[in-house]
This record gives structure tokens, C-alpha cells and sequence, in this order.
């Protein structure tokens, strides 16, 4: 369910009732010229205000996330946005979708393989941006490369308080047998004012009936709890795949890493297949 509003009635509406959003909807409100829009989706039976929702005041967790973009800012291939809540993931293949490419992701992933959660973590990528913030995105080949920079407070739920901020850069480079993603990001920790880092990359090569996908990075390195990175905090999955007709031979070997989600896993260090 969408509702279109003119831009200018954002502040009247966000003080009324009717700017609430129902469960399973989403809310878009585009400016003159579809220079800016604003997207709103998210899980909840109670009624939100929009000014809430964008300022973080009012979120709970079956909230997901919402956004506005300002596109072709200053007649350049550049996009800004203001978000809050969960937004891009990195390492999973998704991004590739912008290129219109088809789908690359692992079936390894979710809660089909991952029932455990909310007690366990919900592997999918080697991290997520969640939290408040910017995203800015130059895009100077269309179907070829794209690069983001992401600037937010962090509100993963590894965090009890207010006050960590996190900062990344991405990249995808997308051809048609071969794909790359990379990111590379920090977190600033108030608890003990100091760093953690993350980075990753993501390969995919196909040809005809054979396909090949690694996912490899570290999701969080905290060097005051691991001086050097170590094995122990790698995420790392490999999955090769032959398709033979009807017939598809997907083994896939992955390698638990020891945080996740910015906490630690319990459960960690377990190489599946």
C-alpha cells in the first residue's frame, strides 16, 4: 500500500494521523521534477509518525528502514540519502541488482539455514549498515561501476547506548561473466573510545554451466580484544557451482566468523558445508 504526497505537505502530515503506516506498507513522497524521494518500509501494528521514523525516536525492532534520495545532484551521476535503519549489505551480491544483473547470491543464507535466530545470528553478507546517517553514491558507469560512501551512528543492536559511529566505502564493478564488490569501514566505540574494522571482498565468475562465488572479510576487528587480525575472525564462503541440465551440483564451505552483527558470536569458528 503507497500513498503520493506533494513535498510540501511533509511537515503538515508528519503531525497528523494519517502519517501513519500500517503494517507490511510503505510510504513515498516525491518532490517536483522526482528530484527527491522519500521510501518508508517496515513491520509494525502501531501507528508511527513520520518525524519519528526519520529522526530515530521512535524505533522499534520490527522496524526496517527509510530513506530519502536526492538523485543527479548537481547534474552529476551522485545520489545522496538520508536513512535510518537497516540499509545496504555488503558482501552478499545484492548490489549487482542495480546493474540489472541477475541474481548471484548464495542459497546458503537466511533463515531456511540460519533457524536459530533472533538467539543466533542471521548470516547474509559480512555486514550491513544499520542506524542514522548519509549515503552518498557516484555511479560514473551506469552498468559498470558504482561506489558508496556511508556516514551514520551506528544503532546495531550489539549497541545498549547512543554515541557509536561508523563510516564505509564500497565498491561494485560489474561485467558480464566477472564481479567484484570490496568495502572497506570503522566504528568509532564509545564505551571504550576506541576503533573497531571491518573490510571484505566478494568475487563471481561464470561460464556456461559453471559458476564460482567466494565471500571473504572480516565483519568486525577490534584491536583491543585481537592485536592482529587472525583466522578466527574471518567470514569466508565458498561455493562453486555446475549445472548439468536439470541437474545443479552446489557445494557450499563456510567458515563461521567469530563477531558478527558488531558482538560476538558464541558459536563461532565452525567450518560447515
Amino acid at each position: 500500500m503507497s500513498w503520493f504526497l506533494p513535498w510540501s505537505l511533509l511537515r503538515t502530515a508528519s503531525t497528523r494521523a494519517a502519517d501513519s503506516i500500517c503494517r507490511h506498507s510503505a510510504i513515498s513522497l516525491f518532490r517536483s521534477r522526482a528530484v527527491t524521494s522519500l521510501v518508508a518500509i517496515f513491520h509494525s501494528r502501531s501507528s508511527i509518525p513520520i518525524w519519528k521514523i526519520l529522526t530515530g525516536a521512535a524505533l522499534s525492532r520490527d522496524f526496517f528502514s527509510a530513506s530519502i534520495d536526492i538523485r543527479n545532484l548537481f547534474s552529476a551521476p551522485l545520489s545522496l540519502s538520508y536513512f535510518v535503519g537497516k540499509n545496504d549489505t555488503f558482501g552478499s551480491g545484492d548490489g549487482f541488482a542495480q546493474f540489472g544483473a541477475a541474481p548471484i547470491m548464495t542459497s546458503y543464507r537466511g533463515f531456511l539455514y540460519f533457524p536459530n535466530y533472533p538467539v543466533g545470528p542471521l548470516y547474509d553478507g559480512i555486514y550491513q549498515v544499520h542506524g542514522t546517517g548519509a549515503h552518498l553514491q557516484y555511479v560514473p558507469k551506469v552498468e559498470t561501476l558504482s561506489m558508496d560512501l556511508y556516514v551514520y551512528e551506528d544503532t546495531h543492536a550489539a549497541f545498549t547506548m547512543l554515541g557509536n559511529y561508523s563510516g564505509d566505502f564500497r565498491f561494485l564493478l560489474n561485467f558480464p561473466s566477472i564481479k567484484l564488490e570490496g568495502f572497506v569501514g570503522s566504528t568509532y566505540l564509545l564505551t571504550t573510545n576506541s576503533f573497531a574494522f571491518r573490510g571484505g571482498l566478494l568475487f563471481y565468475a561464470s561460464n556456461r554451466n559453471v559458476e564460482f562465488l567466494s565471500q571473504i572479510g572480516i565483519p568486525v576487528w577490534n584491536p583491543l580484544l585481537d592485536a592482529t587480525p587472525n583466522i578466527n575472525l574471518f567470514y569466508l564462503l565458498v561455493e562453486p557451482r555446475l549445472h548439468l541440465g536439470l541437474l545443479s551440483i552446489v557445494p557450499t564451505f563456510f567458515w563461521h566468523p567469530g563477531y558478527y552483527e558488531q558482538q560476538a558470536i558464541p558459536t563461532s569458528w565452525v567450518l560447515s558445508t
